[in-house]
């Protein structure tokens, strides 16, 4: 993050979080980071209370659904802190290699949220991925922000385990006004998870801001992927045995899932 230039790094995070955040971040970083905690009214209303003890939750678990609801509350604290300045949100599954392009978007007094772009090719509706944001102050976004989290934590309250992206997604869709603050980021400099094997020419290269590891499960192979994003970036000629190494890791959980696929159907 210290790539990113911030003047304070504010994180959302349980009594868990809190103590990794404390030993695994803070020390490597320059920045001062101030940890929000939730209110203990607000870990019962989305059932956590229980759940503080526990440590890494993979994308797609129940805690770790429960927990992305926090995004917003963690946004709307930190944005009335820092206003005017706005605020950047990053998921930890981020790498940046250079200072994100805020200046027009915050010191305009432009008060578009800017989101990472995953629209899929040939849609026609924009799908956004909330692990990269920008959030410039205003009473407005201050009302969607906290418009977002109350609908995810009733759909999470009443049963529904809805994530934070297709929260997100949804008020776009619905709220004619909302889809209209709401504006795509570069897909080329804030690059998706899934366009990792299409990122390292050295043309493309060259225009990544961020890339974000996403559609990647499980904590290690998240790792992998970030640290031949970085020897990359440092241009150690090691990135190509990391390359190499997820794109092996790559072919052979497709053959596998396809070959599992097909006996399926055989049955």
């Amino acid at each position: 993050m210290d790539q990113v230039g911030p003047q304070n790094i504010f994180a959302m995070a349980d009594v868990a979080g809190a103590k990794w955040i404390q030993s695994e971040i803070i020390p490597h970083i320059k920045t001062k980071v101030i940890i929000l905690k939730p209110e203990t009214s607000e870990l019962a209303h989305l059932e956590l209370t229980n759940a503080l003890g526990q440590n890494y939750s993979n994308f797609g678990e129940e805690r770790f659904v429960r927990l992305t609801a926090f995004k917003w509350l963690g946004i709307l604290r930190a944005i009335r802190q820092t206003r005017p300045e706005g605020v950047v949100f990053s998921d930890l599954d981020v790498v940046w290699l250079k200072r994100p392009e805020i200046e027009h978007h915050f010191e305009t007094g432009e008060k578009f949220v800017y989101c990472q772009d995953d629209t899929p090719k040939n849609s026609t509706r924009k799908h956004y991925c909330t692990g990269i944001m920008f959030w410039p102050y205003s009473q407005e976004n201050v009302s969607w922000l906290e418009e977002l989290f109350t609908i995810q934590k009733n759909l999470i309250r009443s049963g529904q385990l809805t994530p934070d992206e297709p929260t997100f997604n949804s008020l776009v869709i619905s709220d004619k006004k909302f889809a209209n603050v709401v504006k795509s980021l570069s897909n080329q400099k804030y690059v998706i998870g899934h366009r990792f094997f299409f990122s390292f020419s050295s043309k493309n290269f060259r225009k990544i801001i961020a890339y974000h590891a996403n559609y990647v499960v499980g904590e290690q192979r998240k790792n992998d992927r970030m640290r031949a994003i970085i020897l990359r970036s440092q241009k150690d000629s090691r990135w190509l045995i990391a390359y190499t190494m997820q794109l092996i890791r790559e072919l052979s959980y497709r053959l596998v899932h396809s070959k599992y696929s097909a006996r399926r159907k055989s049955l």
